[in-house]
């Protein structure tokens, strides 16, 4: 059996092949240079997120996909790929494109599907995998000119794409009906271009949050209509949006660090806290255990967990912070981390209740 794992690991090092070396509390990925936005499926089976490959002069971005109950890889998807710039005058112009280009990937598990993924491209086109299935193709669900972001209705029926149309110079919200790939509305706003708006289903999945600027508008899903228009309170554009498990409050936090609790059919404010460190990584979201409710909030540099019901911080930990996921069942948040907060390389699991981290329990 060492004699196998040996050759495994061999090959592995010399393709380039995904190596994950795991403990309790930490996953050290090798040959990945920007590990990113972890996610847990909605069963808790598998953990996926972005990351960058290197071979040669070729960079990869990638979705992997990991199984839980041993951090095996169990499925890579590239999303994009390019060559390498780092001497010469052009070398800043390519740098900055690519990092445009990165904003154009990303993913999201599609709830109650038992394993389903979709995913973007740079090219603006949303595909559909199903990752339980080792035979599975992708198949192309839309496309637009380009994708920038993507959340899922809790009932894993729409999609709700913040993308750039063929109809819109803008940035629209494109809500579609997966199952259909039918186009249920298209919410345009009046941004140009970055921060792009943000977006956030109700945890019924009736109503659709999106961000427009420093404004929100909360569309109905069932009637196509604006139920709130234009909820205000700040200056600065929104970065994150998230109901609360009640949907009686839609969570905001904008760059300004500001993080707003909303009566959104009321159009008032009922709360706010300052968040500090703010980025565009910033993010919500919020986890149900039992009669407990609690809401993870992070940026590049902090996390800091809330209990919903006490309104009132649980913990908050200095970690720089490429992405944060709660497992769905469990007392485990997985963040994206780095040694330095420049190179993310390893996903570390932490304790939900505690922020330090994660023990398995003993047989």
């Amino acid at each position: 059996m060492a004699i196998a794992y040996a050759i495994y690991l061999t090959m592995a090092i010399l393709y380039k092949e995904p190596i994950i070396f795991a403990n309790d509390s930490c996953l050290w990925f090798l040959h990945r240079e920007w590990i990113s936005d972890p996610r847990f499926s909605e069963d808790g089976e598998y953990l996926a997120m972005t990351t960058t490959r290197r071979f040669g002069d070729t960079l990869y971005r990638t979705v992997l996909v990991c199984d839980t109950r041993n951090w095996r890889p169990v499925r890579e998807i590239v999303l994009d790929q390019y060559y390498e710039v780092r001497n010469g005058p052009r070398a800043g112009l390519l740098e900055k494109r690519y990092a445009e280009r990165a904003q154009r990937c990303g993913f999201a598990w599609v709830p109650q599907s038992r394993g389903q993924l979709l995913y973007f491209t740079p090219e603006g086109k949303l595909y559909s995998i199903l990752i339980r299935d080792n035979h599975a193709q992708p198949e192309i669900v839309w496309r637009g000119r380009a994708v920038f972001r993507l959340s899922l209705s809790p009932n894993g029926k729409y999609a709700a794409v913040v993308a750039r149309t063929e109809n819109w110079e803008g940035i629209s919200c494109v809500v579609l009906d997966i199952s259909t790939r039918r186009v249920i509305k298209e919410h345009r706003t009046s941004m140009p271009g970055p921060p792009y708006p943000v977006s956030a289903f109700s945890h019924d999945g009736a109503y659709l949050a999106i961000s427009d600027g420093e404004l929100i508008d909360v569309l109905d899903l069932r009637t196509g209509k604006l139920t709130a228009d234009g909820l205000a309170d700040g200056d600065d554009c929104i970065t994150a949006l998230a109901f609360t498990p009640d949907d009686r409050v839609l969570l905001a936090l904008d760059f300004t660090g500001e993080l707003r609790w909303w009566d959104w059919r009321k159009g008032k404010v009922l709360g706010s806290t300052l968040i500090q460190g703010i980025s565009h990584r910033a993010a919500i979201e919020v986890l149900c255990s039992g009669m407990d409710s609690y809401m993870v909030v992070w940026n590049s540099n902090l996390v800091t967990l809330y209990d919903l019901k006490r309104l009132k911080v649980v913990w908050s930990k200095s970690w720089s912070c490429s992405g944060c996921s709660l497992k769905p069942g469990d007392f485990v948040v997985a963040i994206g981390t780095g040694s330095d907060g420049i190179v993310f390389d390893r996903i570390m699991l932490l304790d939900v209740r505690t922020g330090e981290p994660w023990q398995r329990k003993k047989e």
